[in-house]
């Protein structure tokens, strides 16, 4: 899901490089987004594993005023929202299926631990369908 916000030019104008995985380094220049994997449920039917997964990945935008988060929300919302294709990370290929926004919030961070900073944050919280391989026994 990085892959695919940082190949579109409105994400990209919002935040250059700044998509991370998991935790923002202290050093990150605001506005940025972080992505979390917070859960998957591997599908099974009686013969065993389906080879399908479904995913909770949890995307946070991070910004020093609030309308441009809301406007950077709304932008990875457009992105992600109901797409269906090939993910590539290096000659790592991953076929999305069902990506959707299962709900949205924007809690109060007034300031993060290690910053000084007012930061305003909004969390989407989307369920990614995608294969896996099959165990064989």
């Amino acid at each position: 899901m990085a892959q695919r916000l940082l190949d579109s030019t409105e994400i990209v104008d919002f935040v250059s490089t700044g998509i991370y995985p998991q935790k923002a380094p202290q050093s990150a220049t605001l506005p940025y987004i972080v992505i979390n994997r917070d859960s998957a449920e591997h599908a099974h039917h009686l013969g065993g594993a389906s080879g399908w997964v479904m995913a909770d990945i949890q995307v946070n935008m991070y910004s020093s005023e609030f309308t441009e988060m809301r406007r950077l929300a709304e932008r990875a919302r457009n992105e992600l929202d109901g797409y269906s294709g090939t993910v590539s990370i290096g000659s790592t290929s991953l076929q999305l299926r069902n990506v959707f926004l299962d709900s949205d919030s924007t809690p109060l961070d007034p300031v993060l631990p290690g910053r000084d900073e007012k930061i305003f944050r909004a969390r989407h919280a989307y369920r990614v369908d995608y294969p896996e391989s099959v165990p064989t026994l």
